[in-house]
């Protein structure tokens, strides 16, 4: 599920109870009971980890990357770490 969320568009915690209809800290607390983790480390995580695919496999342009893995500016991208765990081509 965080996988099909931590798509581009933005996501928040607020965001994601809305579109599934339950309160926002009843969320987050159970969401974190459940994965170990909050929901925004969760979509961090992914985007940082779709972000490493993409240095690794694609010729896209680092802002391009930014982009298509969900942050909204490419310094977030790399002061999330995803620039440390993949070195470009």
């Amino acid at each position: 599920m965080i996988e099909e969320i931590a798509r581009p568009e933005p996501a928040n915690t607020d965001t994601i109870a809305q579109s599934l209809d339950f309160n926002p800290a009843w969320l987050a607390r159970a969401y974190r009971a459940a994965i170990g983790e909050g929901i925004q480390e969760s979509l961090r995580r992914k985007r940082v980890e779709r972000a490493t695919a993409l240095l690794r496999g694609t010729d896209l342009a680092p802002a391009e990357i930014a982009l298509a893995a969900g942050f909204a500016i490419k310094a977030t991208c790399s002061t999330s770490g995803a620039s440390a765990s993949a070195s470009p081509r």
